[in-house]
C-alpha cells in the first residue's frame, strides 16, 4: 500500500515512456475512491513526469462510477498530453493510439 498526503492507498498504476527516450517514466497513478461528504464518491488520479503533474478527483455516485470516469479522464488526458509531445506516448497495453485506457465520453 503507499500513502500519499491524504489520499489514501494507491490500488493502480501504469508506466509509459516517450518513444525516443524510453528512460523518461510517465507514472498514471489512481488512489482507491473515497466516499464524499457530499454523499458521492471521488477517485484521485495523477500523471507524473510530464504534463502539470497535478493530482485531480473525478467523482461519481459510487466507487464504481468514479472509477469507470477517472479511467476515462486518464484516457483524455494522455490522449491530449500525446497530442502535444506529437504522439511520442508510447504503452505496451495501447493500441489505436489509446495507450491503453478507455476514451472520455
Amino acid at each position: 500500500m503507499t500513502v500519499v498526503d491524504d489520499l489514501g492507498e494507491v490500488i493502480a498504476s501504469r508506466s509509459l515512456c516517450l518513444k525516443d527516450d524510453p528512460n523518461t517514466e510517465i507514472l498514471v497513478t489512481m488512489w482507491k475512491p473515497r466516499a464524499s461528504e457530499r454523499g458521492d464518491y471521488s477517485c484521485s488520479v495523477q500523471i507524473k513526469g510530464i504534463g502539470d503533474e497535478k493530482v485531480r478527483s473525478v467523482y461519481g455516485k459510487d466507487a464504481f462510477q468514479a472509477i469507470q470516469l477517472a479511467m476515462a479522464f486518464i484516457g483524455q488526458r494522455l490522449g491530449d498530453l500525446n497530442e502535444q509531445h506529437l504522439g511520442k506516448i508510447w504503452s505496451e497495453y495501447g493500441d489505436n493510439g489509446t495507450l491503453g485506457f478507455p476514451p472520455w465520453k
